[in-house]
């Protein structure tokens, strides 16, 4: 499994560096590892970095992302930026695990660059109806998770 988990403390933000082929199970396995922290951090703004990633999972696994991470406890009030690889072979796959996560309740977004989506993780980011910037729900604690 090619995937690293660390806790951004300045930022409040769980960060999942995703590279190589990754199966299901490896990713199961990691979104379990990363929610440990999330609880144990009480922060559940997760920025999957998957620039790297040879992206080869089934239809019907990305469309049981949502349903596993009920299984786990995620609250919907977390938020996930991912940063799918730039020159990816299935898009789509990518937008797909975004609309099934959003039909689902789960705060979930794509982003072309991790600037942006650090952005909208730290909420700087307007919101998509344009007024003002985005409350942010996963964010339980202070500005810093303090």
């Amino acid at each position: 499994m090619s995937i690293n988990i660390s806790f951004l403390a300045e930022d409040g933000v769980i960060l999942l560096t995703c590279s190589d082929r990754l199966t299901y199970r490896d990713l199961q396995a990691a979104t379990g590892e990363a929610n440990e922290i999330a609880r144990s951090h009480d922060c559940y703004r997760f920025l999957v970095d998957a620039c790297k990633m040879d992206q080869s999972l089934a239809v019907h696994e990305i469309y049981d992302f949502p349903r596993f991470y009920a299984s786990l406890g995620i609250p919907h009030r977390a938020r996930i930026a991912v940063v799918p690889p730039p020159s990816t072979t299935r898009p789509d796959n990518f937008h797909f695990y975004e609309t099934v996560c959003r039909n689902a309740g789960f705060m979930v977004e794509s982003f072309a660059g991790v600037q942006a989506a650090r952005e909208w993780l730290s909420n700087r980011r307007p919101s998509s109806s344009g007024g003002g910037s985005e409350e942010d729900p996963a964010r339980t604690a202070g500005p810093l998770g303090t």
